[in-house]
């Protein structure tokens, strides 16, 4: 079994095309900034942070390729082959990491937020509230909301009144208000 080997040439083509994706999302990237800074849109500006991040996985990715084209040795025997797995373990690190650290959007402030929603008739305190953007285009919000006394009828219009001013004031795609009474717990717009 003197002439058994694996052979692939998949690298190099990969190489070149991951380099072109990398070049055309760096330059996206830079247009994104360039556009956001010149009108003002932290839309565009937090999608290049994104398409940033992108280019930085898609770095590591063409690194590890180039890594792997080394030839084998006495000390590395299967070449520098694994190199592509501890990228995608870096990438997917990454992408934990920036899953575990989904924070308020840069551009929503809870306290104005807080005001708009307790203005609603009926509405007379918003507590224990979680803000976060999935990606450049979903955003979240959870909160409890104290009402007065009324029927269950009433408070869902409240509470319709109240998912709609987050969607159409303050951007969030996915509403999830949880109506209560007065029962003396915390009722701090952020709980420690």
């Amino acid at each position: 079994m003197s002439g058994h080997g694996h052979h692939h040439e998949h690298a190099p083509l990969s190489g070149a095309r991951l380099g072109l994706t990398i070049v055309l999302n760096l330059t996206i990237t830079i247009a994104e900034v360039i556009g956001g800074v010149l009108s003002g849109s932290l839309a565009l500006i937090t999608d290049a942070a994104h398409n940033l991040s992108d280019v930085i996985s898609l770095v590591v990715s063409y690194v590890a390729i180039r890594l792997s084209l080394r030839p084998r040795s006495l000390e590395f025997t299967f070449g520098w082959k694994r190199a592509q797995i501890m990228a995608a373990i870096i990438n997917a690190a990454v992408l934990v990491v920036i899953g575990l650290m989904m924070k308020t959007p840069a551009d929503v402030d809870a306290v104005v937020i807080k005001t708009a929603l307790e203005a609603v008739s009926g509405v007379r305190n918003l507590h224990h509230v979680h803000m976060w953007q999935v990606d450049e285009k979903d955003r979240h919000c959870e909160g409890h909301v104290v009402l007065e006394e009324m029927l269950l009828s009433q408070a869902t219009i409240i509470l319709s009144s109240l998912e709609e001013c987050l969607r159409a004031d303050f951007g969030f795609h996915h509403c999830v208000l949880q109506i209560e009474t007065e029962r003396g717990h915390d009722q701090r717009l952020v709980l420690a």
